[in-house]
């Protein structure tokens, strides 16, 4: 029997990139996907290849930053009879160069998609997933949530944020006995339109979309509360920092990397 057999998984900024492979890899493992992006069209694409596997996929149109249409989209798959055994929040926004060159209503709307849509989908979804006895929430999260890097400033801030809410929110429901549980996976760089043309060092790996989906999917086989992708960055974004912090920043500062967010200077189109 497929691993995911039979269960429903929300995946939101499912259109494209990472959102898409892991539509197809749970398809593959046999779950139904409900997938969420600001609109339905360009969610074709996944709900093809999802149904080719032989599985349901039902789409949905919701901006994630908008708490109460969030709520319509949960309210809605409740009077459908619609059940939720996973919630995978990955839609996100990734913008990078000098913090002062930016408006902050532009950073603003970075925190309120990659942080507080996490929040909103995680507050409207909780009832439904606690009624199926056991659920799971992921939150893509990236190493940039446990390293602060130059020319990410508000894109760090945000996964900072996503970090700590989820490692908070995973304590709350152990201690009052819910039935949900919650992990977070910390990606390097993935192969997507966020990060191209982005110069990077050996020390960032370049990740594809489909084994960044596989590594997601392997996590939520285990209990385990936070994942890096590739496994070994963890020394460089989980240990290294807790034991030699000044190392690490200057590390950071004088990584070809931090220069390549900085030269790239990134503005989002749209959630992906």
């Amino acid at each position: 029997m497929s691993a995911f057999a039979g269960q429903s998984v929300v995946i939101t900024g499912a259109a494209r990139g990472i959102g898409h492979a892991l539509a197809v890899a749970l398809a593959d493992a046999g779950a139904d996907v409900i997938g969420v992006d600001l609109n339905t069209e360009p969610l074709a694409d996944t709900a093809a290849a999802v149904q080719a596997a032989g599985r349901a996929f039902y789409g949905y149109a919701c901006d994630v930053s908008d708490g109460s249409a969030v709520q319509a989209f949960a309210d809605r798959l409740r009077a459908e009879g619609q059940p939720v055994d996973v919630l995978i929040a990955n839609a996100g926004v990734l913008s990078s160069g000098r913090f002062i060159e930016a408006p902050m209503a532009h950073w603003q709307r970075l925190i309120e998609v990659n942080l507080l849509g996490v929040m909103h989908c995680c507050h409207a979804l909780l009832p439904l997933l606690a009624a199926e006895g056991g659920g799971r929430i992921l939150a893509m999260a990236s190493v940039a949530g446990k390293v602060g890097t130059p020319g990410m400033t508000a894109y760090a801030a945000s996964k900072h944020g996503v970090v700590g809410f989820c490692e908070a929110l995973r304590s709350e429901l152990q201690l009052t006995q819910t039935p949900v549980t919650v992990q977070w996976v910390c990606p390097a760089m993935v192969q997507t339109q966020m990060t191209t043309g982005v110069e990077r060092s050996a020390l960032v790996p370049l990740a594809t979309s489909e084994a960044t989906a596989a590594a997601v999917l392997r996590t939520l086989q285990t209990d385990r509360a936070e994942t890096f992708i590739p496994r070994w960055t963890a020394l460089l974004f989980r240990i290294l920092p807790g034991l030699f912090p000044s190392l690490t920043r200057r590390l950071s500062r004088s990584d070809r990397t931090t220069q390549g967010w900085l030269d790239a200077c990134k503005r989002y189109p749209d959630p992906s």
